[in-house]
This record gives C-alpha cells, structure tokens and sequence, in this order.
C-alpha cells in the first residue's frame, strides 16, 4: 500500500474536538482519497503490516481513544 500522506502528518496533526465538534477519523480510508481506501483482503493486510511498522501512522489521540 501506498504512503499517501506526507511523512510529517502525525507530527503535525493536532487533534482538538469537544461535544459540538466531534472528530472524525477515517481509519481505513476517505471516500475523497480513492487509494486510501481499504476494500479488499490483501487492502487490509496491507493496511495492518503498514501500522504495525510505524505507530506514528495513526495519531496518539486516536489510538486513547
């Protein structure tokens, strides 16, 4: 799978939500960004390998939650 983001996302990727301003998270993938979708099975195994490597991928705020 494709790194699609810049490599610099989670460093600068501040996260400020209350009760009027959810966050929402795509965590497999935006409809806006066709290729950052994760459909099918080998998607997903992808998806995991790449998360697995790199826990930055995915911003400590989301994974507290």
């Amino acid at each position: 799978m494709e790194q699609i983001y810049p490599e610099n996302h989670t460093k600068s990727f501040r996260i400020k939500s209350d009760a009027l301003n959810p966050v929402v998270f795509h965590f497999h993938g935006s409809y806006e960004i066709p290729e950052s979708l994760v459909l099918t099975e080998d998607d997903y195994f992808d998806f995991l390998v790449n998360i697995s490597r790199d826990e930055d991928l995915i911003p400590a705020r989301i994974q507290q939650a």
